[in-house]
Order: structure tokens, then sequence, then C-alpha cells
């Protein structure tokens, strides 16, 4: 009768343990949710599409109030697209390497205040333009963040690509040192898409 006695007070001794253990992670479960965003932004790979390389093929514009000194690379960014936050990276090789030769400018779906925040979170050296509007990206047909249009001094769309690649980043790189008359640079792509990759659409939430 003692051994059971024993036996049972342990059982509910270690039943209140586990009732305790479970109560102490279900509230840092609780706590943690409530930490959490309600909604955060999960960085999702988003491919280019045939119809997105056709429909970028086919574009004629121009912006002629960004006509300058030199070819103008345009880099059309998404707030609060983790994608974007990736490419900056990369376009930042190519304005180290040409920076002296070409203007660069980062175009925004939002107001200056973000635009500055981005700024400062990417360390880009460019300026980064509010475009809430979505002016200048809608009459270059970008629909999404990480495309990217090369324009000659007098504004007029040279080429545009819908994402970033190796490949792309070579071909922008070539052409770039064509109009600016330099010798081509070379640019370490490792950490580049080897796929034609773009960034979060304009039209999403």
């Amino acid at each position: 009768m003692r051994l059971g006695l024993f036996h049972w007070t342990l059982a509910i001794a270690l039943l209140a343990w586990i009732g305790i253990l479970s109560a102490m992670y279900l509230r840092s479960e609780v706590e943690a949710a409530v930490a959490r965003p309600s909604n955060p932004r999960q960085k999702e790979v988003h491919y280019v599409s045939p119809r997105q390389l056709i429909v970028a093929g086919s574009v004629r514009a121009s912006a002629p109030e960004l006509a300058g000194d030199g070819p103008l690379v345009l880099v059309f960014v998404k707030a609060d697209c983790p994608c974007s936050v990736e490419f900056a990276e990369y376009f930042a090789l190519l304005e180290r390497a040409y920076g002296s030769h070409a203007r660069f400018l980062g175009v925004i779906d939002a107001d200056s205040t973000s635009a500055e925040r981005f700024r400062q979170e990417t360390g880009v050296a460019h300026v980064i333009r509010a475009d809430a509007e979505l002016s200048l990206i809608r009459r270059f047909h970008a629909e999404n963040g990480g495309y990217v249009a090369l324009l000659t001094s007098d504004g007029t769309l040279d080429t545009l690509w819908p994402g970033v690649s190796r490949e792309m980043m070579q071909q922008l790189g070539h052409r770039l040192a064509q109009m600016a008359g330099v010798a081509e640079q070379p640019l370490d792509l490792a950490r580049v898409p080897t796929v034609l990759t773009t960034g979060c659409p304009y039209d999403s939430q």
C-alpha cells in the first residue's frame, strides 16, 4: 500500500510539472505571436515571364525631365519589398564601376520619406525619387520592382530590362560602357541570380 501511494504521489507531481511546463510554453508562443507583425512581407522569388520579356522589349518611352550629362540608369523600386533591397546591392556594383561616367536614379512607389528611408537602409549612393502616383513607373511600363531602364542623355529609353540576372547585368554594363564611351569594367556578379528575376509587383498590397 505504501508503494502504491508513493507511485500515485510521484505521478501527480509529474503531471503537475508537465502542466507548468505546458503553460510556460503556451505563454511564450502567445507572446511571440503578439510580437510578430500580423502580415509580414515574406521574401518571395519572382521569375520574369516570357510575356514580361516581350512587353519590355517593345516599350518606347522617354523622360525629357531626366535629361542630363551622360546616360542614366533608372532603377525601379517597390516599397517594402525585400527583393528591391537585395537588388540595390547589385546595382551598387554598376554604380561603383560606372558612377563617374553615368548617372543613377532610383524610383519608388512611395513618398519622399519612404524614398529616403530606402536609400539609408540600402546605403545606395544615388538619389531615390518618390513616385507615389506611379507616373514614371507607368510611363516605362514597369510592372515590378527590379525593372531597370537605360536612358540616353536626352532621357530617351535605350533598353528596358524586366528583372535582374548575371547575363542582364553584363548586358547593361556593356551597353552602359558603349554609351559612356569608356572601357567596359569587370563586375563581381557571384551573388546575382543566374535566372532573370524580378521584384514584388506594383499592383500588390
